[in-house]
């Protein structure tokens, strides 16, 4: 390393005297100082760090463009949202609800227009393709033919499970075969193999690589993740994991009990980084669906996440 040193700062130096030195110049004058290492390796390090760029653009070329929505105001297309709550609340009711009217081009609970009928790609580590999830769908009107469930990575004639970020070209190759507008991951957390979903490090890798992937291939991605049980009324900083997952995030969603009633659930925004705070919404889950109240959910999710801790405190 101590030649590839040498070698920048001979560059440098003769850089400031206006001089430029061929390759040939600096391969005999190391040599001379240094007859037993390899001069010609250290040449190359240092040519294919100098190569190393970064791609730029100028504002001026950029054409500015307006967001694009899967659900108005609430799941962007081509960018990340998430969608957190703790254990049993619904959040899975939810998601289910969100594919079956992207699959049908049904209306979304507040009245605001779908798309068309569109396809719908599904990785859940929780609930069974046979038993739970296919059979919700049906009750809720989807149009399954829409909808595709992946399993694990094939690797030839053989399955493994997932380790996202090393098998995002196996995602990739599954959204852009099947170009769906909405991709669900049931929890994130699951998908991550071994790596710690408590370091910032390799979260922020998975969550840029994921909305590379939904900008490239114009889909609509929901990432699904709990609570942690910190005591903290920031919903942000209760995501389970790295802070890097919900800050990766352009929309994020929690789902919390009614504390006056639990029969009813909310859905209450927790982060909205490219609209205003969008009004919440509330629901239950009657007969395998979702049922949605007409009414605006006038409380906030730092309320909820208050009036709980303080139940739990007493």
């Amino acid at each position: 390393m101590h030649l590839e040193v040498a070698i920048v700062q001979l560059q440098r130096i003769a850089s400031t005297h206006g001089a430029v030195l061929s390759e040939d110049t600096v391969r005999t004058w190391l040599r001379a100082i240094a007859p037993h290492q390899d001069v010609d390796r250290a040449l190359a390090a240092v040519a294919a760090r100098s190569a190393l760029s970064a791609e730029w653009w100028q504002a001026s070329d950029i054409e500015p463009s307006k967001v694009q929505w899967l659900w108005p105001n609430r799941i962007p297309i081509a960018m990340l949202t998430m969608l957190v709550g703790d254990p049993g609340v619904g959040k899975s009711y939810v998601s289910m609800d969100i594919a079956a009217r992207v699959s049908s081009g049904s209306s979304w609970p507040d009245n605001t227009s779908p798309l068309r009928a569109e396809r719908v790609v599904i990785l859940s580590a929780e609930d069974d393709a046979e038993c739970t999830i296919v059979p919700r769908l049906a009750t809720m009107d989807a149009q399954l033919q829409n909808i595709y469930i992946v399993g694990g990575v094939l690797r030839g004639s053989k399955t493994k499970w997932w380790e996202l970020p090393a098998d995002m070209v196996a995602l990739d190759n599954v959204v852009g075969d099947l170009r769906p507008k909405l991709v669900i991951i049931d929890p994130i957390t699951a998908y991550m193999g071994s790596a710690d979903a408590n370091n910032s490090a390799p979260v922020r890798a998975l969550m840029t690589q994921l909305g590379a992937l939904a900008h490239r291939h114009q889909t609509a991605i929901l990432v699904i993740s709990h609570f942690a049980k910190a005591a903290r009324n920031n919903a942000i900083y209760r995501v389970m994991g790295s802070l890097s997952f919900i800050a990766a995030a352009r929309m994020g969603w929690g789902v919390m009990l009614d504390p006056d009633n639990p029969r009813w659930r909310f859905l209450l925004a927790c982060k909205h980084n490219i609209v205003e705070r969008p009004t919440g919404l509330s629901y239950t889950i009657q007969d395998g669906r979702v049922v949605w109240s007409d009414e605006v959910a006038t409380c906030s999710i730092e309320s909820l996440l208050t009036a709980h801790q303080n139940e739990t405190t007493q």
